[in-house]
C-alpha cells in the first residue's frame, strides 16, 4: 500500500467528518503504531470515529490508484499510489 497517498485519504476523511482534534490526534498516534509493528494493520478511520478498532486490509490495486477495505464497516478508501 502507498502509505503516503493513504495517510492523506485516511486523514481527508476524518477532517471531513469534523472529527475532533483529539480523535485525529489518536487515530495519529494508532497509525504511527501499525506503521512501527509489521503485525499491525492501518486502523479504519470511519471505525475510529466511533469508537472502534478495525483494521483495513489492501484490496487490488489499478495503476497509480490503490484500494484498502474494512471488514467491520465495510467502507472503501480510494488512494493514490506515490
Amino acid at each position: 500500500m502507498a502509505l503516503e497517498g493513504m495517510h492523506r485519504e485516511l486523514l481527508c476523511h476524518l477532517q471531513a467528518k469534523r472529527a475532533a482534534h483529539l480523535l485525529i490526534g489518536a487515530w495519529e498516534d494508532a497509525w504511527r503504531e501499525a506503521l512501527a509493528d509489521p503485525a499491525e494493520a492501518v486502523p479504519c478511520p470511519e471505525c475510529f470515529l466511533k469508537g472502534r478498532t478495525s483494521k483495513l486490509h489492501a484490496l487490488s490495486s489499478y495503476g497509480n490508484l490503490g484500494q484498502a477495505r474494512c471488514p467491520d464497516c465495510h467502507t472503501v478508501f480510494m488512494f493514490v499510489n506515490n
